[in-house]
Formats: C-alpha cells, sequence, structure tokens
C-alpha cells in the first residue's frame, strides 16, 4: 500500500476547488482519502476526483458519480472505488461562501 501526501495545511478559499497532483493507481484494488485535518468555521468541503491513464495526459470526470464525500465538515477517512485508471488527481472544493477552510490529507492506495 501507498500514502501519499496530498495537501498539508492548505487554505482553502471560499467556493474555490483545489486540485492535487497526479497520483499513480495503476494496481489500485481501493483507496481511501484520509483526512487528517479539515478546519476552519464551520468546514464545508466535498472531494471529488477525475482520471487519466497518464500522468501529464487530459483528466476526465467520470459521469458516473464520482464524489468520495459531500460536505465533510472533520477529518475523517473516506473509502472509495475508482474506475479503472493509471493516475488519480483528488479535487477539494470548499462549497461555503462565508468561510475559508484549512485541510491536511492523503490518499491511501491498496494493490494487490
Amino acid at each position: 500500500m501507498g500514502a501519499y501526501q496530498l495537501w498539508t495545511a492548505q487554505t482553502l478559499a471560499t467556493g474555490t476547488g483545489y486540485t492535487s497532483a497526479a497520483v499513480e493507481i495503476t494496481d489500485a484494488v481501493r483507496c481511501a482519502l484520509h483526512v487528517t485535518a479539515l478546519t476552519g468555521t464551520t468546514p464545508d468541503v466535498t472531494f471529488t476526483y477525475s482520471l487519466s491513464n497518464s500522468q501529464d495526459g487530459t483528466f476526465v470526470t467520470p459521469l458516473t458519480p464520482v464524489t468520495i464525500k459531500a460536505s465533510a465538515g472533520a477529518a475523517d477517512v473516506h473509502d472509495f472505488v475508482p474506475e479503472a485508471s493509471g493516475w488519480i488527481k483528488i479535487i477539494a472544493t470548499n462549497n461555503s461562501g462565508a468561510n475559508a477552510a484549512v485541510l491536511t490529507a492523503q490518499l491511501a492506495v491498496s494493490t494487490n
């Protein structure tokens, strides 16, 4: 299993999405987003993803539901199984129109 740091004390401005660097998931069986810190005044962050077959390729958001967690407000672990792909980017979107949030998170990738 691999663990990849996505964000460390990243301030998420109101109403803005932040995309992680690409993480290889070629042999992934399942993934988990480990939100180790999510702070601010009433945090409200949604996590989604996009996929590509190469690190520098075009990343596409699947049409099927890709929400890892909607309206997260605290540290937690969110399991998910992405579609077959070589690379993934995680997107953290601050849903709040009034408050910034501060995020620290890792992606765990479980392989065979």
